[in-house]
């Protein structure tokens, strides 16, 4: 465990590798601020006292931009969240579904990196793509 808490921010925070980052920040004593976009946080997760969670569509730039600023503030930025289709189907996807992946993953991860960088910069904090 750190010698104090950082403060963690997640996108994708509930899915398979964000709900294990999660998690494991979670148990270093870390304080963690969950973005999700779909399925409700597990009460196992909601319980804990050092986490925060905020449903967030981030294709959705005024959506992005209404994020709470206690979320931005923030020692380590994770951007984890991604539209990931079954491989078998992208052939008979449309081109405005690519555009969501693309917007939801790297712009996403552009945007909150530009909305967290000036708190990254006063903590010394780091970005994770």
């Amino acid at each position: 465990m750190a010698d104090k808490p950082r403060r963690v921010l997640i996108s994708g925070a509930l899915g398979g590798l964000g709900a294990a980052l999660t998690r494991t920040f979670l148990q270093a004593g870390d304080h963690v601020f969950g973005l999700y976009r779909r399925n409700s946080p597990p009460d196992e997760l909601t319980r804990a006292a050092n986490v925060q969670f905020h449903r967030v569509d981030l294709s959705d730039d005024r959506a992005v931009a209404n994020i709470p600023s206690t979320f931005l503030d923030v020692d380590i930025l994770i951007n984890n969240a991604s539209e990931q289709p079954d491989i078998e189907i992208t052939h008979k996807r449309s081109l405005g579904d690519f555009d969501r992946q693309w917007q939801c993953g790297a712009r996403a991860a552009i945007a909150l990196t530009q909305l967290c960088t000036p708190a990254l910069l006063r903590r010394r904090g780091l970005v994770i793509n």
